[in-house]
């Protein structure tokens, strides 16, 4: 009996763990906007006064797999094709819906310090760890402490040389709440420059 409890059990997280992983929401580039548009990349690149800057969604690929539903992910490629140095820090972006709620950009390291306690898509359970016989789902039980990609993959924050460009990701307070369009304000050296999605 206690068996048949233990494996009820796991059956129904597996469930929620199935129906929850296939409601992901997604931030898509709004067509028709300036810039370079590639709808099919989600990608948007705009360039003013020497700074180009191309943004994707929807990339985080990476470990823990499922990141985008505690946090907004996004990929940036920040080049400077101006003669003098930038300076670039993540707090020069922000996110804001079309309710007027803002999303700041949250530093890496806090959030692989949130993240890795949590133990979602840390790893493998070991051989022996069992629920009633069966190996639960990804993402409930014990997982590996093995190190997140989150920090390897941010983006690097300081000065951007002539000709030289930095390259990763930027992870937002969650921005899929509340509205339906969103707007990333990046506001770079003399630069200033909106990149507009929808969130559906």
């Amino acid at each position: 009996m206690k068996r048949m409890i233990i494996s009820l059990s796991s059956f129904l997280l597996l469930l929620l763990y199935l129906m929850s992983s296939g409601c992901t929401t997604r931030i898509v580039p709004k067509p028709l906007q300036a810039g370079d548009v590639d709808l099919d990349s989600n990608i948007i690149s705009k360039e003013r006064e020497g700074i180009r800057i191309s943004v994707q969604s929807m990339e985080w690929k990476y470990y823990p797999y499922n990141l985008d539903n505690f946090y907004t992910p996004m990929l940036f490629l920040i080049r400077n094709n101006t003669d003098k140095k930038v300076s670039f820090k993540a707090s020069d972006l922000v996110l804001v819906d079309d309710r007027g709620n803002q999303f700041s950009a949250v530093d890496p390291g806090i959030v692989e310090r949130i993240m890795t306690p949590r133990g979602y898509g840390q790893g493998f359970y070991p051989p022996s760890f069992y629920y009633g016989g069966y190996l639960p789902p990804p993402g409930f039980g014990y997982y590996s402490m093995a190190p997140t990609d989150i920090t390897l993959l941010s983006i690097s924050e300081g000065d951007i040389f002539p000709g030289s460009q930095v390259r990763g990701f930027i992870y937002f307070k969650k921005a899929v709440t509340y509205g339906k369009n969103v707007k990333l304000k990046a506001n770079i050296g003399a630069t200033s420059e909106e990149f507009e999605f929808e969130i559906r």
